[in-house]
């Protein structure tokens, strides 16, 4: 197989990929409202999103490890970060088996972990703008955007009662919301794939900084 035959079919990869993890979110929302009625804690989107973000984790810090990787001070950041989003949306599971707000407690490991990676600043900052500089960085500015802008704004109940009647705005919303997360986290998720297919020889910022 020639160099462009073999990018060809990498990006027909990548693209079904992203076809099947970006479509979980519509098709997961329709489940749970034909199984539950709702979007449960308990249910498929949530299930979805804690899988996720739980799988972007471990791919990040796979490529931490990596020998030479200049951007791993970034990933085990990011990997960090992740865990306790993940923590964050078991809340529910926290509070049941343990006492009201227990999972602030079960994140707080990563948090302070991922504080922790910042105690060589200049390393950090650095690793962080080779990797923004990448493919991998451009997909997370996207996805912090979703998560951190859009999907807050999507989500807001003052919208959804001036489009709808009240009696179900207030479903429409947590459905929409939940499912702007769950298209969030599938586009972290198909960064750390990402991540951890491609070859970081070919980072010609990574390059740059490994050499400094």
């Amino acid at each position: 197989m020639n160099q462009t035959t073999r990018v060809l079919v990498l990006a027909v990869g990548r693209f079904l990929l992203a076809v099947a993890l970006v479509a979980a979110a519509p098709l997961l929302l329709f489940l749970d409202f034909r199984h539950y009625g709702a979007v449960p804690d308990n249910g498929f989107v949530e299930t979805a999103q804690v899988t996720f973000l739980l799988l972007s984790a471990l791919l990040f810090l796979a490529v931490a490890r990596r020998p030479a990787e200049p951007r791993s001070r970034a990933f085990v950041f990011i990997a960090l970060a992740l865990a306790c989003m993940a923590v964050r949306e078991l809340d529910e599971v926290f509070d049941n088996a343990l006492w009201h707000g227990a999972w602030i407690w079960a994140a707080l490991p990563f948090a302070l972990g991922a504080l922790a990676v910042f105690r060589r600043f200049s390393l950090t900052i650095r690793s962080i703008g080779a990797l923004l500089e990448t493919r991998e960085g451009t997909m997370l500015e996207i996805f912090a955007l979703t998560l951190l802008v859009f999907s807050r704004l999507f989500g807001m109940k003052v919208v959804w009662k001036a489009l709808l009647a009240a009696e179900v705005a207030g479903k429409v919303k947590s459905a929409m919301e939940e499912g702007v997360e769950l298209f969030a986290y599938s586009l972290v998720l198909l960064c750390a794939i990402g991540a951890a297919l491609n070859n970081p020889s070919r980072c010609v910022a990574g390059e740059l900084v490994a050499r400094k």
